[in-house]
């Protein structure tokens, strides 16, 4: 009987070892995740600015409207840093899962 018991409390400690591994890589997974989403947005809204302000140059260009042309090329240029950034991101996640496995 004790040896049943036993084997019963050691299954109970493996099945708990296994849900806490499993909790833990929920975690790891959604944080994961949510950097990679971090990053693609990132890259999104970096090219959505460069064609926002390729827009406004080419009309400020049409109308003479050097305020609106200079305003398209400083979102030109945010624009491609914030891609790049989001670039930057994902190399570093995935240099980061590579060096993890």
């Amino acid at each position: 009987m004790n040896e049943l018991k036993d084997k019963v409390v050691e299954a109970s400690a493996k099945i708990m070892d296994a849900g806490d591994q499993m909790k833990k890589d929920l975690k790891d997974n959604h944080s994961e995740a949510k950097d990679k989403l971090d990053a693609m947005n990132d890259k999104t809204k970096g090219k959505f600015n460069q064609v926002k302000g390729n827009v406004k140059e080419e009309i400020g260009k049409m109308t003479n409207n050097n305020k609106l042309q200079a305003e398209g090329v400083v979102d030109q240029v945010m624009g491609k840093a914030q891609e790049i950034s989001g670039e930057i991101k994902e190399t570093i996640l995935d240099a980061k899962k590579k060096i993890t496995k």
